[in-house]
């Protein structure tokens, strides 16, 4: 299933406004959900930093701050592939699984944010940025400025 529907199927509403968002605030709508999800999922990250505050400001973001945001999405993603092939029963390393997910979707969501050129990558931000924060809409929502 595409993102877009999974996202409109999830939260038609939420989907709708970021979809009619303007070009020139997708940026800012995108920079504002993958804080939300990098600062839950508790990631610290100088690179992380400079690109929200670039995108916040309406600035383009650097093809090397972009290509370091990718760089640890590609690493996130492998850590939390490892892990899950071994985890069997041990719920403490299933947690932590989890957590390299999370992680994993919520820098996803700030390398889509960075390059929301079209509504359609904005929505794939949403969409990383909602996995991140275990489906939780209503932040999402109320981040963009949206009402829950």
């Amino acid at each position: 299933m595409a993102v877009k529907h999974i996202m409109f199927d999830h939260d038609a509403g939420l989907a709708r406004f970021l979809q009619r968002a303007p070009s020139s605030s997708r940026g800012r709508l995108g920079a504002a959900m993958a804080a939300a999800a990098l600062e839950r999922t508790g990631v610290a990250d100088p690179v992380a930093d400079r690109v929200l505050r670039a995108l916040d400001a309406g600035e383009d973001v650097t093809v090397g701050d972009r290509e370091a945001i990718r760089v640890r999405v590609e690493d996130l993603d492998e850590a939390y592939f490892d892990l899950a092939e071994d985890v069997g029963d041990d719920e403490s390393r299933t947690q932590e699984v989890s957590v390299l997910f999370r992680r994993a979707r919520a820098m996803n969501a700030l390398m889509n944010a960075s390059a929301a050129t079209s509504s359609d990558v904005l929505l794939d931000a949403a969409y990383e940025a909602l996995y991140a924060l275990g489906l939780d809409s209503t932040t999402l929502r109320v981040v963009v400025g949206l009402a829950p």
